[in-house]
């Protein structure tokens, strides 16, 4: 069975769950016969996508070497370097050996690099950290310059992944020797092979797991493919602002997040990207951060702190937006000439004011941030204080206009209705002519309290008018009612 890792193979395997991973699915197959394993597949498939070194520790007679024999051999056309290292091991026979052909024909200690480790695509040492500091130190130059540099002797390293495996651990060793620490930096992924408990039933489950039949089988090329579609991942601001949060404040834990880590940890979560199948990074990839050294013990942390800041930028985004939104409603108010315009300003700040309370900055977030929406809120209230300051005349001019038409309609339907009294015959038919008498007087009542002297005058005058109809309209209800007859001539 051949499987690809293209973005194509690997979309199809997660969208069926629409779910983050970081394994890919050759990984997966080709170790299904290990238990508690997962975070071991995420370590060799995101070393793998991204071209980087990792390291397994933890006690032994857990699986870290027949797991990665069990990747590894799934890669057919490269063969893959391994090497137990110890206390006897010497530089020399880290890179090969010496050269002995060349020395006896030009006297020079050159290593033989062709039967080393820096030939192979990907590289095993056993139990590294048991080999001498001096040695140590020479594997370090080699990982930071990407050659060997012994004297005159210049060799490009070809390895792409080098992994370690090992019964001691990186930190514990990182603490007592600041020179192999630097060794440590060059493998950004570590993680400790342990199970999480020993029971009876997980032992029984270890007798009943059973090596897949069908095993995958995968090229180099398509894994160098894969490494090259990481590099032209694209990692947005976004990500990049919540990756350097998590970085600075794990620091406050004291967990140290050096430049080179922080950049090869840009490296992983580009990997993360390609693993799920995408060409753009977004902020769940930066879980890779759980395989940093140290970072275990925070991984929760880790993801709460990526959360959070993602919700604060999202947040800062759309206040971005409704900066720019209230900057073109101001533009729009001071261009408005008509009551409908500022209506339609009124009704767009209402909108702005609806998505500002409900993506109110929490109190803890960038106190740039706070202050941004403060002052964004007091700016959505001054320009209603200014759509009500112009809309004011504006309202007033439109009411005087409306009242030179319809107080002059009120006194030519008083008439109309003082005739409808006179000619009424019955008490029902009296009290229907009042009840219009009563809804003209009141808004009569409205126009008289207008601040335009005109209008004032003119509604009083009405007012009058048509309070004199209501008397005789009164008047008219009082005589049908004491009238037997129901007209009193």
């Amino acid at each position: 069975m051949t499987v690809t890792t293209g973005a194509e193979s690997t979309t199809a395997a997660t969208t069926k769950t629409n779910a983050h991973t970081l394994t890919l699915r050759w990984v997966a197959a080709a170790t299904a016969g290990f238990m508690y394993a997962e975070e071991m597949r995420e370590v060799v498939s995101l070393a793998l996508a991204a071209g980087e070194n990792f390291v397994f520790s933890g006690p032994g007679g857990h699986g870290k070497s027949e797991f990665l024999n069990s990747v590894f051999a799934t890669i057919k056309d490269i063969d893959p370097f391994v090497k137990s290292l110890g206390q006897g091991t010497t530089p020399e026979e880290l890179f090969g050996g010496i050269d002995f052909k060349k020395f006896d024909a030009e006297r020079v200690m050159d290593f033989a690099t062709e039967r080393s480790f820096m030939v192979h695509e990907v590289a095993v040492f056993e139990e590294m950290f048991d080999a001498p500091e001096r040695v140590l130190m020479f594997l370090k130059d080699v990982l930071t310059a990407k050659e060997l540099r012994n004297g005159d002797q210049r060799v490009k390293l070809v390895n792409k992944v080098l992994a370690a495996a090992t019964n001691m651990s990186p930190t514990e060793i990182a603490s007592a020797n600041r020179s192999v620490a630097a060794l440590i930096e060059r493998f950004p992924l570590q993680w400790e092979v342990k199970w999480p408990s020993y029971t009876e039933a997980d032992f029984v489950q270890l007798f009943s797991m059973e090596e897949p039949d069908d095993k995958p089988s995968i090229t180099w090329a398509e894994i160098a493919e894969m490494q090259e579609k990481t590099e032209t991942v694209k990692v947005g601001s976004m990500v990049k602002q919540i990756l350097g949060h998590v970085c600075a404040e794990l620091r406050t834990e004291k967990v140290t997040i050096s430049p080179r880590t922080a950049k090869k940890t840009l490296q992983l979560v580009k990997a993360a990207a390609v693993i799920n199948g995408r060409n753009v990074a977004v902020p769940e990839d930066i879980r890779v951060m759980k395989y940093l050294p140290g970072c275990q013990e925070f991984f929760e942390a880790i993801c709460k702190m990526i959360e959070e800041k993602k919700a604060e930028l999202m947040v800062a985004e759309i206040i971005s937006g409704l900066q720019i939104e209230v900057g073109m409603v101001e533009v729009m108010i001071d261009a408005a000439t008509t009551i409908a315009e500022l209506e339609g300003c009124q009704k767009d700040l209402q909108n702005i004011e609806i998505r500002l309370d409900s993506n109110k900055p929490s109190s803890d977030a960038d106190l740039e941030l706070i202050a941004t929406y403060r002052d964004l809120n007091a700016k959505v209230a001054d320009l209603n204080y200014e759509i009500e300051e112009k809309i004011a005349p504006l309202r007033q001019v439109e009411e005087l206009k409306k009242a030179q038409v319809r107080i002059p309609q009120i006194e030519r339907r008083r008439n109309d209705l003082q005739n409808r009294v006179k000619k009424a015959r019955s008490r029902d038919d009296a009290e229907k002519v009042k009840q219009e008498v009563v809804e003209l007087l009141d808004e009569l009542r409205n126009y008289t309290q207008s601040s335009n002297g005109w209008l004032s005058t003119r509604a009083k005058g009405a007012l009058q008018g048509m309070s004199s109809l209501e008397s005789f309209a009164d008047n008219r209800i009082r005589q049908f009612k004491n009238s037997n007859n129901g007209w009193n001539r």
